[in-house]
Formats: structure tokens, sequence, C-alpha cells
């Protein structure tokens, strides 16, 4: 129960940071703003990746994870992958680009 406590606290604090991403005028702010929700992002796939090495099952159950472009105005899903390790390679490639800022949410979808 604590873990899904966590996790929807993560995840709504996560929600925060993205809708305050599309709010933020100055770009030193967005920097600040986008650091944090990377770092928050990372955090959430360290530990799924962990509690997936711990279970017992052995069958390794992979979640979704949806890649948004963030616009002046908008955010546009432009993909999703299944697994965090594999949404982690894909949301490198995304922002590799440097067309724009993309980042990662998981799912709620499995």
């Amino acid at each position: 129960m604590d873990t899904t406590m966590h996790s929807r606290t993560r995840n709504g604090l996560e929600g925060f940071f993205e809708d305050l991403a599309l709010q933020v005028q100055r770009l030193e702010d967005l920097d600040a703003v986008l650091e944090i929700l990377r770092s928050l992002r990372h955090e959430r796939i360290e530990s799924a990746r962990e509690s997936r090495a711990s279970a017992d099952s052995g069958v390794e159950q992979l979640d979704r994870y949806d890649i948004f472009k963030i616009y002046a105005n908008q955010l546009e899903r432009v993909a999703f992958v299944r697994g965090a390790e594999n949404a982690r390679k894909a949301l490198l490639q995304f922002n590799a680009r440097g067309d724009a800022v993309y980042f990662l949410r998981q799912s709620d979808v499995n």
C-alpha cells in the first residue's frame, strides 16, 4: 500500500512539474523545472528496475511509457515504448535530435 501511495504522489508531482514547464516564461527557469522533472523520472525508473529485479515471479512485466514533445502551447504524444530501459533509450534518441524537448511518462495502461 505504501508503494502505491508513493507512486501516486510521485506521479502527481511529475504532473505538477509538467504543467509548470508549460507556464514558465524564462528559459533559465524552464531549465531548472526540466532538470527536476528528469531527476524525478530517473528515480522512478531506477526504483521500478530494482523492484522488478527483486520480483519473485521471474517474469518481467514491461510497463508502457509515453513519450511527449513539448511545444510552446501544448504537449504532443509522439511515441510509446514498453519497459523502462527501452523508454530511457528512446528518450535519449528523441532528445539527441535537438529539435525540441521531450519527456516520458509511465502510462496507466499496460
